[in-house]
């Protein structure tokens, strides 16, 4: 039977840098490599994804909603792995701090936009990046991106057709 796993994270840009989190390598998801900040859902914020995202935010970075600015969902994320389709909601942001705390799931680096890429990080991070980076801008509307077996990622544009 197929379960669910749904996720929001954040790429929260500030003068320039992008705020990436080194994961302790004993975490479940991307343990041990780069990661935009965020994490699972839970109960009550499946309807407003936005909601989880800003509670991970703050817990894993000690911002404050307030210090956040510009958000927008920008990625919708499909992948299955073995009977669970992972679900994340991929928000795109400004902070108007670069100040944050230490937390236990890895340490916080602010990196320059043009050093992402280098970056050991996950496959889907990495093409989220990419694809932000050169095919797409803040005002775009949201993307769905799907993995396939290869692993390849798929972006499509979400439009109304009325």
């Amino acid at each position: 039977m197929i379960s669910f796993r749904h996720m929001a994270v954040a790429f929260i840009e500030n003068n320039g840098r992008i705020l990436m989190q080194k994961r302790e390598r004993h975490r479940l998801v991307a343990g041990g490599v780069y990661a935009p900040v965020g994490g699972h859902l839970k109960d009550g914020e499946y309807q407003n994804p936005v909601d989880g995202c800003i509670r991970e935010i703050e817990e894993e970075t000690g911002l404050k909603a307030d210090q956040l600015d510009k958000i927008k969902l920008k990625y919708m994320i499909m992948r299955q792995k073995d009977q669970e389709i992972r679900v994340q909601y991929v928000y795109f942001m400004s902070s108007k701090s670069d100040t944050v705390v230490a937390n236990d799931e890895g340490t916080l680096h602010w990196i320059c936009q043009s050093k992402l890429l280098d970056l050991q990080m996950s496959f889907t991070s990495h093409e989220i990046i990419k694809h932000y980076l050169t095919k797409s801008t803040f005002e775009d509307p949201i993307y769905v991106g799907t993995v396939d077996g290869q692993p390849t990622m798929h972006f499509v544009k979400i439009n109304d057709f009325e």
